[in-house]
C-alpha cells in the first residue's frame, strides 16, 4: 500500500496580492501572486454601444470632435463614416464597448449637453 505523504504548503504571509508559503518538508519559502475580485464591482462582460444625438442646428465638426474626444484613444473610429452617419441619421454610434466604458463615455457626452443612450448589444 502506498500512502500519499505530501503536505500542503503553509501560508506564511499575504501582502498586496502576494502570498508567501513555506514548504513543510524543506522549509523553503516561495511566493505567488493572487488576484481577488474587488468588492462592489460588477463583472459584466456584455458589450454595449453609445448612441449620441447630433444637434442639427449646429456645425457637425465640433460635435464630432467632442464625441471622438469622449471615446478616447481606445476606440479607432473612421471620421468619414461618423460624419456620414451624423448627416443621414442625426446620430453617432460608438460600438463594441464594455458596458462600464459605454456608461463613462455617455456621462462625458451628457456633461457636454448631448442626448445619449447606452444600448446593450
Amino acid at each position: 500500500m502506498s500512502q500519499n505523504n505530501s503536505k500542503k504548503p503553509i501560508l506564511v504571509r499575504e501582502e498586496a496580492g502576494v502570498q508567501t508559503f513555506r514548504d513543510p518538508v524543506t522549509g523553503e519559502e516561495f511566493s505567488t501572486t493572487v488576484s481577488k475580485p474587488i468588492s462592489g464591482i460588477e463583472r459584466d462582460s456584455r458589450l454595449a454601444k453609445v448612441k449620441c444625438m447630433i444637434f442639427v442646428d449646429r456645425e457637425i465638426a465640433p460635435q464630432i470632435t467632442k464625441v471622438l474626444s469622449a471615446a478616447g484613444p481606445d476606440r479607432v473610429l473612421n471620421c468619414r463614416q461618423i460624419i456620414a452617419e451624423a448627416r443621414t441619421s442625426g446620430l453617432v454610434t460608438i460600438g463594441g464597448l464594455r458596458l462600464w466604458r459605454a456608461e463613462e463615455i455617455a456621462a462625458t457626452l451628457r456633461e457636454d449637453g448631448f442626448s445619449v443612450d447606452v444600448v446593450r448589444e
